[in-house]
């Protein structure tokens, strides 16, 4: 019992940790904005210019929030360090804002295929994530050569494979007409949870910044308790009986980015229940931790909610 209290704190003190860094001791531009949109927000707003000081405190607080069991992913900061490697370069070489803001992009593209080892993924991250209906033409080839590059160093360093191991499957049966009705259908289903993860990110980071009247350097530890909270609920819900199991399946679904938790589900670990449960419950933790003031992404918590909502329709079919 007193295991479960203690790892249910842990995320409060490390926001309280990077709550202290970002907002007292070396505070950051734009607090407000997570690590993804201050890329994004340096492209469009500040004509590709991102201090090397607030890149290097918002990447230790990332590595804070995420260490410490904050519901947020690699690849916001990630991209953001790239990006802020590729702004001081655009400076130190003097270019143009327009070439600036291509080395921004391609940079960021580069933290992505380095962390995720997804070179062409990487590259298209840095020049569609700009835009809602474009991308960023004129750095595509830019960026794909930058995520190369950096996807072979990383694999130096790292070891070369894949993130995850997906198994065997059988193509010819999930390519069949009815099969890929089903699919068509787990997209509709998945509309709701999308628009509920946009709604709620945005309704929790307006409480904590407008109408939450604490000091700012504390709401990311009231965020990391409020998770704290939420995993001990479904813990105590989901878990009465303590399954070891079970309880990894919730705790790696509500804490981090849910890397581990994925695996699991591509490896058919987890019940019914556990799914659909970590399907909600990621949402809400992912606004509370990133709402609060918490640094980090919302991609890979995006896929960990998707996978386990895929997760408990492939159990009900």
């Amino acid at each position: 019992g007193w295991l479960l209290i203690l790892l249910a704190l842990i995320p409060a003190l490390g926001g309280l940790i990077s709550g202290l860094i970002k907002y007292k001791l070396m505070r950051v531009d734009k607090p407000e904005l997570h690590e993804t949109d201050v890329f994004i927000d340096a492209f469009h707003n500040e004509k590709g210019l991102i201090k090397g000081r607030d890149g290097l405190v918002r990447g230790i607080c990332s590595v804070l929030t995420i260490s410490s069991g904050g519901s947020a992913g690699r690849e916001g900061p990630s991209a953001m360090v790239g990006a802020t490697i590729g702004s001081l370069l655009g400076r130190f070489l003097k270019v143009e804002d327009r070439e600036r803001r291509k080395l921004v992009a391609a940079a960021a593209g580069a933290g992505i295929a380095a962390m995720f080892k997804s070179p062409l993924g990487g590259a298209f991250f840095g020049i569609e994530t700009l835009y809602r209906r474009d991308m960023e033409v004129e750095a595509l080839v830019p960026a794909i050569i930058c995520s190369i590059t950096s996807y072979i160093v990383s694999c130096s360093f790292f070891g070369h494979g894949h993130l995850y191991g997906i198994g065997e499957y059988n193509l010819t049966a999930l390519l069949k007409p009815f099969s890929l009705l089903l699919f068509f259908a787990l997209g509709l289903v998945c509309i709701p949870f999308v628009y509920a993860f946009i709604k709620l990110l945005e309704a929790s980071r307006s409480v904590f910044s407008t109408r939450l009247r604490i000091p700012d350097f504390l709401k990311p530890a009231l965020g990391g308790l409020l998770l704290g909270f939420l995993f001990l609920t479904g813990y105590l819900v989901m878990n009465p009986h303590h399954d070891l199991e079970r309880g990894i399946g919730i705790a790696s679904g509500i804490f981090g980015g849910g890397y581990g938790f994925i695996q699991l589900v591509f490896y058919g670990k987890l019940t019914l229940g556990v799914l659909a449960f970590i399907a909600v419950a990621k949402i809400v933790a992912t606004a509370i931790t990133l709402g609060s003031g918490g640094s980090g992404g919302s991609f890979i918590p995006s896929l960990t909610m998707g996978t386990a909502l895929g997760g408990a329709i492939g159990e009900i079919l």
